[in-house]
């Protein structure tokens, strides 16, 4: 069991910069609050667990567990790749599972379509964030470019062991090397 907390973005709005320092509750156990004001209008409090049985049990029902994400999720990483900025990892899901990344944009739209306080990238993210406690990908935050450069900061995945800190493909490197434009 882990002593220390989990880095973790808000479930509501897939920001970290806006979440307190979490309160102890217990061993493992956390308590969160997003005081953000981007996804959500009132404070959002959470708890989450480094103890490894209840952070398998997390992963089990859910729409993400349901929809494939949890085993979908990690194949969009590769073991020999740096730190992968989100966007990467967003686009190549919608490539790997279009029937489900539709239903999600269905589901919570997108702010390519519309801003909206909770999106389907949202909702990847915080199923990202669930894998990442559980400890089948690794996080980080750096900078968020092109397109998602409205968000300054964004989260960076990568699969265990986790890369050098300092070795980042970034969405516009990416984009660009696919012959997609970047700030879209």
């Amino acid at each position: 069991m882990s002593s220390s907390p989990p880095h973790l973005v808000c479930p509501l709005c897939a920001h970290d910069e806006a979440v307190e320092q979490p309160l102890p509750l217990g061993p493992g156990l956390w308590a969160f609050t997003c005081t953000g004001t981007i996804g959500h209008t009132e404070p959002y409090r959470w708890q989450t667990t480094t103890a490894r049985e209840v952070v398998d049990q997390a992963l089990s029902g859910g729409k993400s567990e349901e929809l494939g994400l949890y085993d979908d999720l990690p194949r969009c990483l590769s073991p020999s790749e740096p730190w992968v900025e989100y966007g990467v990892v967003e686009y190549r899901y919608s490539v790997l599972n279009p029937s489900v990344y539709s239903q999600l944009l269905a589901d919570y739209g997108h702010t390519r379509i519309e801003r909206k306080p909770y999106t389907a990238s949202a909702f990847i993210a915080a199923a990202l964030g669930r894998l990442a406690e559980a400890g089948i990908v690794a996080l980080q935050f750096g900078p968020a470019t092109g397109y998602w450069s409205y968000n300054g900061t964004v989260s960076y995945w990568a699969l265990p062991p986790a890369p050098d800190l300092d070795r980042r493909l970034s969405w516009v490197e990416w984009a660009m090397a696919e012959d997609i434009n970047p700030d879209e």
